[in-house]
C-alpha cells in the first residue's frame, strides 16, 4: 500500500494475538493481546513523521477504527502500528 513519504511502501499483515516478538530480519509489531485479535493488522514501514492521526485517517477507509497504536523505534528509520477495526471484515479489506 503506497502510503509513504517518497512513494515508500507500508507493509501490512495480519496482526497476531499476543506480542509479536522480534526477529532477526524483521522490526516488531507490538501490541497488548487484549487488543489483538482477527480485527486487527499491523503496518510496517510508516515514516516516523506520522502520527496516530495520520495512520488512522489512511485506514478508516476500510471501516470503524477502534484503537491505533503506533511505535517508533530509534534504531529504524520507520514506524510500527497495530490498527484495531471494530468488524473483522475490515481487517481483510485493509490487507
Amino acid at each position: 500500500m503506497e502510503g509513504g513519504e517518497g512513494g515508500r511502501r507500508l507493509l501490512v499483515s495480519e496482526a497476531k494475538s499476543g506480542f509479536v516478538k522480534p526477529k532477526l530480519d524483521k522490526p516488531f509489531c507490538p501490541a497488548p493481546s487484549k487488543h489483538v485479535d482477527a480485527h486487527s493488522i499491523c503496518v510496517k514501514n510508516i515514516p516516523k513523521v506520522w502520527q496516530k492521526s495520520q495512520l488512522e485517517g489512511l485506514f478508516s477507509n476500510y471501516g470503524e477504527i477502534v484503537f491505533v497504536n503506533l511505535v517508533q523505534n530509534d534504531k529504524y528509520d520507520t514506524s510500527l502500528g497495530v490498527v484495531g477495526f471494530k468488524q473483522p471484515v475490515s481487517q481483510q479489506m485493509a490487507i
